[in-house]
């Protein structure tokens, strides 16, 4: 059903705690002739005599280091169907029984991803709430907007089946020379993806996502720190995020391996402007005391311009307010996206 599909997995955790996902997967792909990959970083070597050759539809992979960045880029590496999912090794998929997944070869050219049923789950409380919303409006910016009004504070959409390759071309660019690689990018990922075309409900897919830290306010700060922490931006950094998910979306959204007319891609940067950077205008404006001189004056530039271009290099220029150097790194992969890599 499912043979021009890819689930990858890049994996960190022990034999014990990756058990489960692991285990969901293997019976997943059996039911559906799914193709799996496992890239495995946990330096675990009970969980490679596991799981390495269990099934003649997974590529087991071993690694030496504990990159997570690196860890992803092996598993995906090793994709070679039409379709491709990510999937987290804390996390759980199913096929309902007696359900059909979606036909992928018989979907239209404009659907992009296919997202399953997902069940939220805190190890507290269990399953707190199923998300299963599908987005398919015709307008790139119709669909932006309806994703940021859908989702409740969670990224689930970013497990969803996808074409590999607007998927695999996007996230190639992202690996090669964003420059941070940071967790928190999958928003930005998500949404030009989204932008690329509509999402379909598949009910026979069940994903459970583990909320995990995330689940509550005691936890989610600490979350949010690490995440910036451990690409090395420093911790004022998240008074700029609505920033950098503006400036990440806007060179996705210019990648040309999406499938983008010239007026989609208009669209989808110009309410990327208006959703994205008016956040972080609100707060430097709402909160004047958290930024310095520069900040304000370039915020006062960008309130003033039109010229969308004009207002994507000044942002750029903000970039150096949160790390010194940023500005250029950011430029060489707005360079790399926009050209033949």
């Amino acid at each position: 059903m499912l043979a021009d599909l890819t689930i990858y997995m890049p994996s960190n955790r022990t034999l014990e705690d990756s058990r489960e996902a692991i285990e969901s997967l293997l019976a997943f792909s059996q039911a559906t002739g799914c193709r799996m990959v496992i890239s495995d970083n946990s330096q675990d070597p009970r969980k490679q005599a596991a799981y390495n050759g269990r099934s003649a539809n997974l590529v087991y992979i071993t690694r030496d280091d504990t990159d997570p960045q690196e860890n992803a880029v092996s598993a995906m590496s090793k994709v070679a169907t039409s379709f491709v999912m990510p999937m987290g090794d804390d996390d759980t998929i199913r096929v309902l029984d007696s359900a059909f997944p979606i036909d992928l070869s018989r979907l239209p050219a404009d659907v992009v991803l296919v997202r399953p049923q997902t069940e939220i789950w805190v190890e507290k409380n269990g399953i707190v709430r199923t998300e299963d919303f599908s987005i398919e409006l015709d307008d790139p910016a119709d669909r932006m907007a309806e994703y940021a009004r859908r989702t409740r504070g969670n990224n689930s959409v970013f497990y969803s089946i996808c074409r590999s390759d607007y998927y695999i071309g996007l996230l190639r660019q992202f690996y090669a020379r964003h420059p941070t690689k940071g967790g928190y990018c999958d928003w930005s990922i998500t949404t030009a993806l989204i932008a690329s075309g509509k999402v379909v409900y598949d009910p026979a897919i069940v994903y459970r996502y583990n909320l995990g830290r995330w689940s509550n306010s005691d936890t989610l700060e600490i979350a949010k720190e690490s995440l910036f922490a451990q690409v090395g931006l420093p911790p004022a950094v998240q008074d700029f995020y609505p920033l950098l998910r503006f400036i990440d979306t806007y060179i996705m959204l210019m990648s040309r391996h999406l499938p983008l007319s010239e007026l989609q891609r208009d669209k989808a940067l110009s309410i990327n402007s208006t959703m994205g950077l008016a956040v972080f205008v609100n707060a430097v404006k709402g909160k004047p005391e958290r930024y310095d001189e520069t900040v304000h004056h370039l915020v006062d530039l960008i309130v003033d311009e039109t010229e969308l271009n004009t207002v994507f290099i000044i942002a750029l220029m903000l970039a150096d307010s949160i790390q010194p150097g940023l500005k250029d790194r950011y430029i060489a992969y707005y360079q790399t996206v926009t050209g033949a890599l």
